[in-house]
């Protein structure tokens, strides 16, 4: 390596400034913030689908037909029986509970507007797990419904699951029972939910374990697995985008530390204003040692840090300013040094040297 190269490599081993230890504690700030842009757990995504889906069906995956799930002959054993008990399908999914709420009943006929301007077909309820037959219909009614709602984010998950379980306390009915989602007529009671225009029933559901003593269903709580889950990936992106702020400065940071690493060794950057005036005062000196040379017109006068040019056509520049001359100019000054050697003893050449004038061996 050259001499300079040794001389850099030898300064970024030294650390004066403490440099590595700077760097060191840089690159691992960078490495934690790296982690909060690129999470461990990349499947909350997955986790918030599975909650919904099973919300929905009641089970695991899609099936391929939606079924009640729950045991019953009738409407309101598979959507609720008087205000005590709850329904047995509509308990275990959202597919139950929007068809008590929406589907018509086979003894009526298609006449329920209660979910759409459009009646909804008539539903069987004669059987344990019956299929929803209606269900396709709901389903595209709500897609038309949702894709009228202007929204640029995902569904808020948690607002959901609070405006579903305030519907759950609301009062029906003369008597203020909870417990129901859905129609009821007005009546001395909340009865039964058959799906009949007549007092105290309807299209209805309930969620309840006794008079007035709700049961959350389970697609409820699987819709609040699935909000709990849905903030703690708004929380992980939060971090993601603030450990991407914290990467760019620390970045900025391992730039900086690294060029400094990188000077030379007793070098330091001069101001444009101190420079200029620095480059000024040499190019006087130089000139003013030059002068000096210039003036002796005999080979033994010309002596260092002047030299003689015999070749030199200008008799006025024959004697000029030898290379070391203009360097020690350019350092120190203008002043002749002494060559001693053409002394014969110390004596005389210190008493040959002025205080203007450098000993030159």
């Amino acid at each position: 390596l050259p001499e300079t190269e040794k001389l850099k490599l030898k300064h970024a081993a030294e650390d004066v400034h403490g440099l590595k230890v700077k760097l060191n504690h840089t690159l691992t700030q960078m490495k934690a913030a790296a982690k909060l842009i690129i999470p461990t757990d990349t499947s909350k995504g997955s986790k918030i689908k599975g909650h919904l889906t099973h919300a929905i069906y009641g089970e695991a995956t899609e099936p391929a037909t939606v079924t009640l799930k729950g045991a019953g002959s009738n409407r309101e054993t598979h959507c609720g029986t008087g205000g005590t008990t709850a329904g047995t399908s509509a308990k275990l999914s959202i597919a139950a509970t929007l068809t008590c709420l929406c589907a018509s009943d086979s003894s009526s006929g298609a006449t329920n507007k209660a979910c759409f301007k459009d009646e909804t077909g008539a539903q069987a309820f004669g059987t344990s797990g019956a299929i929803i037959t209606v269900w396709d219909t709901i389903k595209q009614a709500c897609s038309i419904e949702a894709a009228t709602t202007t929204t640029k984010c995902a569904p808020n998950l948690a607002a959901l699951h609070k405006a579903i379980t305030a519907l759950l306390y609301e009062l029906k009915g003369n008597n203020g029972a909870i417990g129901y989602i859905g129609q009821i007529k007005t009546g001395s009671n909340a009865g039964n939910c058959d799906g009949q225009d007549t007092a105290g029933k309807g299209a209805c559901a309930t969620f309840t374990s006794a008079a007035n003593t709700i049961e959350i269903p389970e697609w409820l709580k699987k819709l609040k697995q699935a909000a709990e889950t849905q903030a703690d990936q708004a929380t992980a992106l939060r971090a993601a985008t603030l450990g991407e702020a914290q990467l760019m400065a620390l970045n900025e940071s391992l730039t900086t530390l690294l060029q400094l690493n990188a000077k030379e060794p007793g070098k330091t950057e001069k101001k444009p204003g101190v420079a200029a005036v620095e480059d000024s005062k040499n190019t006087e000196k130089h000139a003013e040692a030059e002068a000096n040379c210039n003036a002796k017109d005999k080979e033994t006068e010309c002596i260092p840090p002047c030299k003689w040019d015999g070749e030199e056509k200008d008799d006025k520049k024959k004697c000029t300013l030898s290379e070391e001359g203009k360097q020690a100019a350019k350092e120190g000054g203008a002043t002749t040094p002494i060559r001693c050697s053409r002394h014969k003893i110390m004596e005389a050449c210190l008493a040959d040297k002025t205080d203007d004038k450098k000993l030159f061996i």
